[in-house]
């Protein structure tokens, strides 16, 4: 079983990547059913952690605030997750990355959700912001932005 002192998070980075085919389907029916503006690529947030938690049938449960990450994934400096919906970042930037083992304790990791970098424009002159802005204007050119594979390696 593992204990919350066996979760040792260090920090953590949001970055925009470029869609494979799955998650191009994905940010469509978005789009479709939602009418969110996804500006055709996603998000990978990967959290650094100290040491690799150990292999075990019972993970812990992470939290951005409020909102349960359902689904995460291992990379060799600690765990990632996807975030295909834009909202999320938008809602959660700048609030706790907690956890829980039992479902009931929680505990704060003394880091918060960054801010997504902001990802490279393709009209020239188009100032960095913020990446809601970049994307209401579809300046995002999604083939220069890095792979997911590109940014688990880093």
């Amino acid at each position: 079983m593992i204990s919350h002192e066996d979760v040792e998070v260090s920090s953590m980075s949001v970055t925009a990547v470029r869609p494979e085919t799955e998650d191009m389907r994905r940010l469509r029916l978005l789009e479709a059913d939602e009418g969110v503006r996804t500006g055709g690529y996603y998000h990978v947030a990967k959290v650094y952690l100290r040491k690799l938690l150990p292999p075990t049938a019972m993970a812990p449960d992470f939290y951005v605030g409020d909102e349960r990450i359902t689904k995460y994934n291992g990379f060799r400096g600690g765990i990632y997750f996807e975030v295909h919906d834009p909202r999320f970042l938008e809602r959660n930037a700048g609030k706790p990355l907690r956890f829980t083992i039992d479902g009931t304790t929680f505990h704060d990791t003394g880091v918060t959700l960054p801010r997504s970098e902001p990802p490279p424009t393709s009209a020239p002159g188009v100032p960095a912001g913020l990446a809601r802005e970049v994307r209401d204007k579809e300046v995002v050119d999604p083939a220069a932005l890095p792979t997911k594979a590109e940014v688990l390696r880093r």
